[in-house]
């Protein structure tokens, strides 16, 4: 029997496999560039910037926490989005992480990109670490 999904909320910290993790923001943007590029015409990118900190007694990789199946936005028709990068983007540039290694109580900032359309409502944004529990946030209430 499958274990039901976790509530979470933005900034509040919650538990998933080796990890801590917190959702710091889930901010909409038609100026922020993913891999160099702007959206697309009448797009704009639902970035979410995530923080996770190794609470494994042992250093483990960005990578024990996954890649883009362990974070997916919905928005308030049902629609899905998957990441559009094929890994986790840096915090503060735009490029790939180089999934750092990370030592025990050691953090780690990463976002995630998706392309969304101009006029979307978010609903929700699901995350989970590899083998982790699930939690999914509700967007409409931040």
């Amino acid at each position: 029997v499958a274990m039901p999904q976790g509530v979470a909320k933005i900034g509040t910290p919650f538990f998933s496999s080796y990890f801590e993790v917190i959702c710091n923001s889930v901010e909409l943007s038609s100026s922020e560039k993913c891999k160099g590029a702007l959206p697309e015409e009448g797009k704009q990118y639902a970035i979410a910037n995530i923080t996770v900190k190794n609470l494994y007694k042992k250093q483990i990789t960005l990578f024990e926490f996954g890649g883009a199946d362990s974070v997916l936005l919905k928005d308030a028709d049902g629609e899905k989005y998957p990441m559009i990068t094929d890994y986790l983007w840096k915090a503060k540039r735009d490029e790939a992480t180089d999934s750092p290694a990370m030592e025990s109580g050691e953090s780690y900032t990463f976002r995630c990109f998706y392309s969304v359309p101009k006029e979307v409502k978010l609903k929700s944004f699901r995350i989970s670490a590899t083998s982790g529990h699930v939690y999914v946030i509700d967007l409409e209430t931040k």
